[in-house]
């Protein structure tokens, strides 16, 4: 909550994906990942196609992740 905001990301095909026994979203282009920290326990599983929307967050200088900082806005299953 006290990163700031960085961009706005709007119906985006992903999936979600184990790193490092941390659930990201992966998306649809494999370019990014997303560690979203408010994602809802029923989508942590390996594999599941979803479609979301959040916003992302700054990353620290000096600072590595597994993934880009995000907060969720929407998400729900891709069947």
């Amino acid at each position: 909550a006290d990163r700031k905001s960085q961009e706005t990301l709007t119906n985006q095909k992903g999936s979600i994906m184990l790193v490092a026994e941390q659930y990201v979203i992966l998306s649809e282009d494999g370019n990014s990942r997303f560690l979203a920290c408010n994602l809802p326990e029923t989508y942590k599983k390996e594999g599941e196609k979803v479609l979301f929307s959040l916003i992302v967050k700054e990353i620290y200088p000096n600072e590595r992740l597994i993934a880009t900082p995000a907060y969720l806005t929407e998400i729900n299953s891709k069947s």
